[in-house]
């Protein structure tokens, strides 16, 4: 990790920004009377603001430091500054005791802060012979900022800032497109803007066609569905959704999306030549139409950069922000075009100190991308045939022969075939690798259709992807090969979508069962015979969280149910009874939306239609009282996690395993799950899971001196990638206790709050381990 001290007079146009861990270093420029202030200094900046230091005495400079991010957030005082003695890894975070926020920094909390060590260059520019005239830049790190942003803003301060600084508007006003579903950011996502936005130079961010970043209802799908985030030309704004903050476990803060849709906006945005210069490396002219020059994935970072060449560099421009190594590993020369053309004197790198770097040495590294012998139209085979006569039931199979790779071997992957007129029809084929003489490999898999599920025609494989047990991948265009004809039961014509009064919703409060508060909803939406089940999404106003109730309308009802669903004749309004968990605290809820999932017949096909519920529908809320003030999220005590090296037989083909040993804290009753990410030197994602609900129980949990340590390994494939990996982020999620009332089953909510999302570095949590000859040697 580095950083600079600039003199006013000599500053260079460079920008040193550590994005994923460090980010970009922000700047406080002190003249040399502020820099070698006494105590003085520090109790007359006290005095002026509002906060006050208490613990060992600090630099001045390091007071003045916080003094101007108190200023520039208008962090809301009173604040208390604690400067302890203590070395460690958590850096700042806060208590609120009495009316005053404690903000508190370790000892090495300077280091991180400014970048620079203080004493010396106090030394040489606060002696009395000293007579230069300099002004003294000093740098603290985004990972810093983040964190302090977290832990003191507010909503209504970091939305001033955003806006001033950006000239962006945070939502849109009465009349305008989008406003009845808007809403305003969480504390949290207001951070995440701040810091993408910090990470663009100027220069960059001025050329996007951008008015607006706006978010979206929660619980509600975007036009898109299956959307995180859309950016929208016509109007020039981005809308983000659950998906980009709240539902991507591996993109924890929604980082990657608001890139992506920065990347459209500046598309749109700049001049047509730039656009001709980066569609002539992957893309053709055909008539009115851009075609890819090669169906194979060079100088692609994803599939999805495939499908259009807006979308190419939408994920580019996200890539050579967000995953700077994944994309020089995929796809050189668009790093290339980016770095010379957008990004001018702009380096994005993940490299942080030692002590935070997972090292990967092998003798014998994976890093090629697997292949086939021969073109995928050769290679690729498909059988079908009728296996029930009486159901029309059909057995499909695959094959996709002269698969190679030079060292780890070819991993499983899946095929999908999907429907040519509505791709809401799939068949998924697991194709398993065989090997082969001579060193080949072979994929096959088969798979038996239910005609009760799909619509009869033609379904077209989509694009192939073959991996190998490294992790590398190489994507095929699959869909100029030949269908296969399958026998359905449904149609594919869909059920149209109704036009609602949303102001006929009506939810009132039913009885509380055994301390389970209870809704009855009706909504303006006809029945019909073949609604399947219905979606209802709420948000908590004291909570900033969602839930889901999920009711089958057609299942049968179990013994002693309570069913969500009250009985009303076809073109009667639909009528809802539902429970919510106890274990939630006291809040007003609001219906953000609901999505109408239809079964497929003769006559239409499988539908889904979502309505989002605009704001200020007075009898689309109501509260729900369970004598609770807080939710009891799941935590782990991160600042004593420690690793060890295991070598057993895994579930991803190798035998090298590392070792998690966890503090639990603040357990709650239920079942949890915990997402486990690593970041590997080319920006792929490591992942694994642990549930508490999995049949086959990964972890253990073990009690040590009063404290309860769970323990888990997180696998490593075969022949893992050579160079510095890190452990980046958790996600926790509690499953609410499964205990129902006596005798009876509850429609309950199915999407607890208790979720807690935990991205370590910005913790300044740094763990490693490191591996050579195939074999890990050190971890810490």
């Amino acid at each position: 990790m580095k950083f600079f001290i600039l003199s006013y007079n000599k500053r260079m146009k460079f920008f040193l920004l550590l994005i994923l861990f460090t980010q970009v270093a922000h700047s406080l420029v002190l003249s040399r009377d502020v820099f070698c202030a006494d105590q003085t200094f520090v109790n007359n900046l006290q005095a002026s603001k509002s906060f006050r230091v208490e613990g060992t005495p600090p630099h001045p400079a390091l007071v003045s430091t916080v003094a101007q991010l108190i200023d520039e957030y208008k962090v809301p005082g009173p604040l208390v500054l604690h400067f302890t003695e203590a070395v460690g890894p958590r850096k700042v975070w806060s208590l609120a005791l009495s009316r005053e926020k404690h903000i508190y920094f370790a000892k090495n909390a300077v280091d991180l802060l400014l970048g620079i060590e203080l004493e010396k260059v106090a030394n040489e520019v606060c002696r009395k012979g000293w007579r230069g005239k300099k002004t003294f830049e000093i740098v603290y790190t985004n990972t810093v900022l983040e964190q302090f942003l977290r832990h003191t803003g507010t909503k209504e301060s970091l939305s001033e800032v955003i806006q001033k600084k950006t000239g962006l508007r945070l939502r849109g006003n009465p009349g305008e497109p989008h406003f009845e579903v808007e809403m305003d950011f969480r504390t949290e996502e207001l951070v995440t803007l701040i810091k993408q936005l910090s990470d663009l130079p100027s220069e960059v961010f001025s050329k996007m066609k951008l008015k607006r970043l706006s978010r979206y209802r929660y619980g509600a799908d975007l036009p898109k569905e299956s959307a995180s985030g859309i950016y929208i030309e016509k109007d020039e704004i981005i809308l983000l959704c659950d998906k980009a903050f709240m539902d991507n476990i591996e993109d924890v803060y929604g980082e990657g999306t608001l890139l992506h849709e920065m990347g459209h906006a500046y598309w749109y945005g700049t001049s047509e030549s730039l656009k001709i210069k980066f569609l002539d490396i992957s893309w053709v002219k055909k008539g009115n139409d851009w075609e890819k020059k090669t169906d194979r994935s060079e100088a692609f970072i994803s599939e999805y950069a495939m499908t259009k060449p807006e979308e190419d560099f939408a994920e580019h421009f996200s890539g050579y922000v967000h995953q700077p190594e994944y994309l020089k590993k995929l796809a050189q020369i668009k790093h290339d075009f980016f770095h010379k053309n957008i990004f001018t004197d702009t380096t994005y790198f993940s490299t942080v100190a030692k002590n935070a770097k997972v090292f990967i040495e092998s003798p014998v590294p994976d890093t090629k991308k697997p292949w086939l012998e021969k073109s995928l139209g050769e290679s690729f085979s498909t059988s079908i045939r009728v296996s029930n006569p009486s159901t029309q039931a059909s057995e499909v199979a695959v094959e996709v022969t002269g698969a190679r790779d030079d060292i780890s071997g070819i991993a499983p992957t899946l095929q999908v075939f999907e429907h040519e007129k509505n791709s809401k029809y799939r068949v998924f084929v697991d194709l398993n690798p065989v090997a082969q003489a001579g060193g080949s490999f072979s994929l096959k898999g088969v798979v038996q259709t239910n005609p009760s599920k799909l619509a009869p025609g033609i379904y077209q494989p989509s694009t192939f992807s073959l991996k190998d047990m490294a992790g590398n991948r190489e994507y095929y265009e699959a869909k100029a090969l030949k269908g296969i004809h399958l026998h359905g039961l449904l149609s594919i014509e869909e059920v149209a979508k109704e036009e609602i009064d949303f102001s006929k919703i009506k939810i009132e409060e039913a009885e509380p069962i055994q301390g389970f508060p209870g809704t009855k909803v009706t909504l303006p939406l006809n029945f019909k015979e073949s609604m399947e089940y219905i979606h209802l999404n709420w948000e908590f106003t004291g909570l900033e969280g969602k839930t889901t109730h999920v009711c089958h309308l057609k299942a049968k009802p179990l013994k002693n149910s309570i069913p969500c669903y009250a009985e009303a004749k076809p073109g009667e309004p639909v009528k809802l009874l539902l429970y919510f968990y106890k274990s939630y605290p006291s809040s007003l809820i609001k219906l953000a939306s609901f999505v109408v999932h239809y079964m497929g017949t003769e006559a239409t096909g499988k539908t889904r239609h979502s309505y989002t519920v605009p704001f200020g529908v007075v009898t689309a809320s109501t509260r729900i009282e369970t004598g609770h003030n807080n939710l009891d999220q799941l935590d782990l005590g991160v600042n004593d996690m420690k690793l060890a090296a295991v070598t057993q037989a895994n579930s991803e083909g190798g035998d090298q395993n590392i070792a998690f040993s966890i503090p639990l804290v603040n357990r709650p009753a239920g079942e949890f799950e915990i997402y486990i990410n690593v970041r590997s030197p080319s920006g792929v994602k490591v992942a694994a899971l642990v549930s508490e609900s999995s049949k086959k129980k990964k972890y253990e949990i073990v009690r040590i001196n009063e404290i309860d340590y769970i323990n888990f390994h997180l696998p490593l494939k075969k022949n893992p990638e050579e160079g510095e990996y890190i452990v980046e982020s958790f996600e926790l999620r509690t499953k609410h206790s499964s205990t129902r009332p006596l005798g009876l089953y509850l429609p309950l909510d199915i999407d607890g709050l208790a979720v807690q999302k935990i991205k370590l570095l910005e913790r300044g949590i740094k763990k490693t381990f490191t591996i050579s000859d195939e074999k890990i040697i050190r971890h810490n």
